[in-house]
């Protein structure tokens, strides 16, 4: 939230794409009611807009951790989607995202148009809300990276390059926007050694017209 009022979410997509294949295939896909990053071929979601009298948006970031993946549960990308065309408000995504029995787990960042938001950290059976908090530079901020910090009895697996930079993601995403404002944010988090970013997009809910642009 900035000073202004206004709300947006950003979310950074930095995949390692050597060959630029998923760059190259990515595109706006528009519903009757949302609005979606989506790939040549892709049924699911990953950043969403629903439009109506009280838009949400909704981001999933990839989770590392020792918690085992169950097979009776949804996939948090189909999840996502069956959020977007079924829940018309965000206290209903909140519910549903919060308490729908998940494969394996995942961060759902939500935001309202109003200027509420939550971290909803998830296990396969489990939920945490992680609030926002005030930057020094009075931007209302919350960010998420790949890891749970509120589920207990989980271990942040380091898996890999994406696993192992998730924590100073984090923090680099928080001194970005505390020392640099809203705009140099998601551009401060691409690291060389796992990939390139994918997609940058960022959700204004003060623009009705085009809320969801991606870059």
């Amino acid at each position: 939230i900035l000073d202004n009022g206004s709300a947006e979410m950003w979310r950074n997509l930095d995949w390692a794409d050597p060959d630029k294949a998923l760059k190259k295939t990515i595109y706006l896909r528009q519903t009757q009611h949302s609005q979606d990053v989506a790939f040549a071929g892709m049924t699911s979601m990953l950043t969403a807009y629903r439009k109506g009298k009280t838009p949400y948006s909704v981001a999933i970031n990839a989770v590392f951790t020792d918690i085992d993946p169950i097979s009776m549960g949804a996939a948090p990308t189909m999840l996502l989607r069956e959020c977007i065309e079924t829940c018309a408000t965000y206290d209903e995504a909140v519910d549903m995202l919060s308490k729908r029995a998940l494969i394996c787990p995942v961060v759902f960042t939500i935001m309202s148009h109003d200027g509420r938001m939550l971290a909803i950290e998830r296990s396969p059976s489990r939920y945490a809300h992680r609030h926002p908090e005030p930057s020094k530079n009075g931007i209302t901020r919350l960010v998420t990276a790949n890891s749970l910090m509120l589920i207990p009895e989980s271990k942040n697996a380091s898996l890999g390059e994406l696993g192992t930079t998730s924590c100073e993601r984090y923090k680099c995403a928080l001194e970005s926007i505390d020392n640099g404002g809203l705009e140099d944010a998601p551009f401060t988090m691409k690291y060389a050694e796992f990939g390139c970013t994918i997609y940058t997009a960022r959700i204004e809910f003060a623009n009705q017209a085009t809320p969801l642009t991606i870059r």
